[in-house]
C-alpha cells in the first residue's frame, strides 16, 4: 500500500509566509567564548577587507589582514567601547574575523558590524554582533544542521531558524545568545548548500492563521511521538512517602532488543539517527550519585509520564529508608544527565560529554553489581545497586526533529511537506 505523504500547510493549522515580515530585519547576537561565558579576557581581530572603528575618540581605518589588539586600543585611546564594520558590505561572505575566539579549528568570521564594550568590574570585554536576517542565518543553519542531511532539510531548517529569531525579535528581545540558549551561531566554514537552502527559502517564516509569527522549537533525534510544550517544564526535589505512592518501574514500548536496527518510515523517520535508541549505566556509588545526593541511593524510579511517553516525574529512594520526588522533564535530565557518563549508541558507538541525559524518554532497570559491594558494621556484605536507563532521541522532544527532516528529505519530501509534518 502507497504511503500519504503529509499534506501542504494551509490556512487553519500553520502557514509559510513573509507577508508580515522583512527579511531585512536586523539581528543583535551575544557572542559567547568557548566555555559559554559572556566576557572575553581578549578580543583580537582582522579582516581580509578593510575595516574601521567607531568609537567617542573618532573613527580609524585598518587595512586589510592587519591583526588588531583591542585591550590595546582601548588603553590607547581611552575609551571603554566601539563598533568595528567594514567600510563595505557588498560582499556578504566576508566579515570580521575573530582570532580571539575558536570555534572547532575555525576562528568565525562575522558579517555586519561587532560592538564591543569593556567592563572594568571583571577586565573583560563583551561583543554583540548586528547582522542582517539573511546574513546571520547560514550560521545557524551551519552550526545546527549537518549539511549532509540534504537540501529539503537545511531549506526546513532555515524556515525554523528564521521564524525562531523573527518571534523573538517580535517578543522584544533585544539580543539573541549565540548557544543553545537561543540558537546555535557559528559563523565558520559554510558550505554553499547552506547558503542555497537559506536563499531558496528567503524570508519565509512560519505563522498561525492570524499572522502571528510561530517560535518553531528544533532538536536531534525523536523518540517516535513528538512531546508538547510541558517537556520544557523544571521541578524540583521533594521529600516523599514511598508507602502511599504507586510507582511505575519502567513502564513503556521500547523495543527491548539492543542495539535497534530500524530503517526510516514515515511514522519513525528518526530510526536511522545513531541516538535513536541509547543505553548507560549508573552505579549508586559513581561520582554522579555522590555530587548530586547527600544520602546512598537505594532505587530509581519513573512514576509518571506524558501522553507521549517522555519523563515527567520520577522517585529517588534512599539506603535509610527515605524518598524524594523530581518533576519536570528538564530537571530530570539535568539530574541524571553527567558529562563523564558513557553512552552506547544503537550503531554501536559510545558517546561521552553529554551535559544532559540524552532525552527525557526512557527506561529504568535496577540490578545489582557484586563488584562494588559494601559492609555494614556487622561485616555483611550489600550489593551497590546499578541502573541501566535505556532511551531513545536526543533533544526535548519539541517541534521539528533534525534527524526527521532528514529522513523525509531521504523519502522524498520537500521542505514544505517537512514543516506540514511537525508543525502542520
Amino acid at each position: 500500500m502507497e504511503q500519504t505523504k503529509p499534506q501542504p500547510l494551509s490556512a487553519g493549522h500553520v502557514e509559510i509566509t513573509n507577508a508580515c515580515f522583512s527579511s531585512d530585519s536586523l539581528i543583535r547576537v551575544q557572542i559567547s567564548t568557548v566555555s559559554g561565558s559572556l566576557y572575553h579576557p581578549d578580543v583580537q581581530l582582522c579582516s581580509s577587507s578593510a575595516i574601521r572603528i567607531v568609537s567617542d575618540a573618532g573613527e580609524d581605518s585598518i587595512s586589510p589582514d592587519h591583526e588588531m589588539d583591542i585591550r590595546s586600543y582601548f588603553k590607547e585611546k581611552s575609551i571603554d567601547q566601539c563598533v568595528v564594520k567594514l567600510f563595505s558590505d557588498t560582499d556578504s561572505t566576508d566579515g570580521i574575523r575573530l582570532l580571539s575566539i575558536q570555534r572547532g579549528d575555525e576562528n568565525p568570521i562575522y558579517p555586519g558590524e561587532l560592538e564591543i564594550w569593556y567592563e572594568s568590574d571583571c577586565d573583560a570585554f563583551q561583543i554583540v554582533n548586528t547582522v542582517p536576517m539573511e546574513q546571520y542565518l547560514p550560521g545557524v543553519v551551519a552550526s545546527e544542521m549537518p549539511s549532509s542531511f540534504g537540501l529539503e532539510a537545511l531549506k526546513a531548517q532555515a524556515v525554523c531558524a528564521r521564524s525562531y529569531a523573527a518571534a523573538s525579535i517580535n517578543s522584544g528581545s533585544e539580543v539573541l545568545s549565540d548557544t543553545t540558549a537561543d540558537q546555535v551561531y557559528r559563523p565558520c566554514h559554510m558550505d554553499d548548500i547552506v547558503r542555497t537552502a537559506c536563499e531558496e527559502t528567503r524570508g519565509e517564516i512560519l505563522t498561525d492563521e492570524n499572522g502571528t509569527i510561530l517560535k518553531p522549537h528544533y532538536y536531534s533525534t525523536g523518540w517516535g511521538k513528538r512531546a508538547d510544550s510541558g517537556v520544557f517544564s523544571k521541578g524540583k526535589l521533594t521529600e516523599s512517602d514511598r508507602t502511599n505512592q504507586t510507582v511505575i518501574p519502567a513502564a513503556v514500548s521500547l523495543i527491548e532488543a539492543f542495539p535497534l536496527t530500524e530503517q526510516n518510515t514515515l511514522e519513525n523517520p528518526d530510526a536511522e539517527s545513531p541516538w535513536h535508541m541509547w543505553r548507560c549505566d549508573l552505579s549508586a556509588d559513581s561520582s554522579l550519585m555522590q555530587e548530586k545526593f547527600e544520602k546512598e541511593v537505594q532505587d530509581l524510579y519513573v512514576v509518571e509520564r506524558a501522553d507521549s511517553g517522555y519523563v515527567t516525574k520520577i522517585q529517588i529512594c534512599f539506603r535509610d529508608g527515605t524518598c524524594s520526588d523530581l518533576s519536570g522533564a528538564s530537571s530530570i535530565r539535568s539530574l541524571l544527565g553527567s558529562k563523564d557518563t558513557v553512552y552506547t549508541l544503537s550503531n554501536g558507538e559510545s558517546r561521552s560529554n553529554v551535559r544532559l541525559l540524552p532525552s527525557p524518554y526512557f527506561t529504568i532497570q535496577k540490578e545489582e553489581s557484586l563488584q562494588n559491594n559494601t559492609q555494614d558494621h556487622t561485616g555483611s556484605s550489600e550489593e551497590t545497586p546499578v541502573f541501566q536507563i535505556i532511551g531513545s532521541g536526543f533533544g526535548h522532544g519539541c517541534g521539528m526533529s533534525q534527524y526527521g527532516a532528514s529522513g523525509l528529505a531521504a523519502m522524498g519530501y520537500d521542505y514544505r511537506s517537512i514543516l506540514a509534518y511537525y508543525f502542520g
